[in-house]
């Protein structure tokens, strides 16, 4: 790779790095990044994947240049459930090897079928998985629809991309799963038939259930912090 072409990808990388501090809707960050992704490797079609909850699914999101491949033009999703073989799809083969891989002709590959990729019309491509503290949290992809090689500089710049984003991705992830587990729990106690208060580790009121608020007719803001005997007193 001649140095102009080493640049232009050394700067592509700043600019995610930056754009990554500085922009909220991290989905618009990916978005134009794959796009700029694209271009700079002069393929066709992008796609990213991030994990559901407990990582039993991939949600893709892709794009196709001209939107020739399957007949759209934006943004298009698409959920893709986990068997556990590493066989079934490029990006559960990536994700078990733990580095990137490259398809150099998707009519010949035998390490896996799949399918999605043969409906989008893909021919090559690389696909690498989002690591974060050697754990996946999701893959990126670039495809062209012609066969062709990459070079191992073209693989490093990907699994660099992967690296910027893997980390916020990852937090997301957990941001998610936090929000999940706090809503099972409201649904749960809340739920219950019996009064329940639930008290920090000096005896303060942290929260209380519906049955309390509702039976009793107070709000959890008039319990909140009162010390569990002042708390009898008030209830009884």
């Amino acid at each position: 790779m001649n140095t102009i072409a080493t640049e232009s990808r050394d700067a592509l990388l700043q600019s995610i790095s930056r754009r990554l501090v500085k922009e909220p809707n991290l989905y618009e960050v990916l978005s134009a990044m794959c796009t700029q992704l694209t271009r700079e490797l002069n393929v066709e079609c992008w796609s990213f994947a991030s994990l559901g909850s407990g990582g039993r699914s991939l949600k893709f999101h892709y794009w196709c240049e001209g939107g020739d491949w399957d007949g759209h033009t934006d943004v298009q999703s698409r959920r893709l459930y986990l068997d556990g073989s590493s066989s079934a799809s490029a990006a559960q083969f990536a994700i078990a090897q733990k580095r990137p891989i490259v398809i150099e002709d998707l009519s010949t590959e035998s390490r896996f079928d799949d399918g999605l990729l043969a409906s989008m019309r893909v021919c090559s491509g690389i696909v690498a998985p989002m690591l974060y503290n050697g754990e996946p949290s999701g893959v990126l992809a670039v495809y062209s629809n012609q066969p062709r090689t990459y070079s191992s500089t073209d693989v490093q710049f990907v699994d660099s991309v992967c690296q910027l984003i893997s980390g916020p991705i990852a937090h997301e992830h957990l941001e998610n799963e936090l929000a999940e587990a706090d809503l099972l729990f409201d649904t749960t106690v809340n739920s219950m038939a019996i009064y329940l208060l639930l008290l920090d580790s000096e005896g303060r009121i942290l929260t209380v259930n519906r049955k309390v608020t509702d039976s009793l007719g107070f709000t959890q803001d008039d319990l909140r912090d009162l010390p569990m005997g002042d708390a009898l007193l008030v209830l009884t």
